[in-house]
């Protein structure tokens, strides 16, 4: 079994996109769920600990022809891949 992870995601910016409250909504939940994901998969030696980041710059992501639900497991792989814990 995993460690608990605990993230905090206080602000999240994503450029060139219009999205609809609803889309944002869908993106929030697909990113969640692969964060949570990627979490139980990762290999558990890789894990920082108290790792802290007060601002990440994740590569681009997706695309204006990408689902909210794609788009929020990219931006995930992103948030993770910037955290180090892939």
């Amino acid at each position: 079994m995993s460690a608990p992870l605990t993230l905090h995601i206080d602000r999240l910016v994503i450029d060139g996109l219009a999205l609809t409250h609803a889309d944002g909504l869908r993106l929030q939940r697909a990113m969640e769920q692969e964060l949570a994901r990627l979490w139980q998969a990762r290999d558990a030696g890789a894990t920082p600990a108290g790792h802290a980041a007060p601002a990440l710059r994740a590569p681009s992501a997706g695309g204006a022809s990408a689902s909210p639900a794609q788009l929020g497991r990219q931006v995930a792989h992103s948030v993770f891949d910037s955290l180090g814990l892939a």
